[in-house]
């Protein structure tokens, strides 16, 4: 992965990443505009 930026008007927080197949991650996006946090699921 060489570059990835959050859709516009988010904000990424990324918390864990393991970038190779079979890996996982873990992200939470704050909406600039609400302030609402999203966060993805523990498994995808």
């Amino acid at each position: 992965m060489a570059k990835w930026l959050p859709p516009n008007g988010f904000a990424c927080t990324v918390h864990h990443l393991d970038a190779k197949v079979g890996g996982s991650f873990r992200m939470s996006f704050r909406i600039f505009t609400t302030g609402k946090a999203i966060r993805s699921p523990d498994k995808i």
